[in-house]
């Protein structure tokens, strides 16, 4: 997980800071950036989450009652 949140840190950086490099700034500023990207990358998996069960829920629950002889 913290390679994903580097990587996110520094897409982020890059689109903030256009031309200025990630390895010379301050901690500061990418510890500001490391938590953009971990609290991103959370709410990306609670979406993905909510989608799945989602799916799941809509092939789970039949909407109406289904005689197995008759899905045949």
């Amino acid at each position: 997980m913290v390679y994903q949140i580097e990587h996110v840190a520094r897409a982020f950086y890059d689109t903030v800071h256009d031309g200025k490099l990630w390895d010379l700034e301050f901690e500061i500023i990418k510890e500001e950036f490391r938590a953009f990207a971990s609290e991103a990358i959370d709410l990306l998996h609670q979406h993905q989450e909510r989608s799945l069960m989602e799916a799941f829920c809509s092939v789970a629950i039949p909407k109406g009652q289904v005689e197995i002889s008759s899905a045949a």
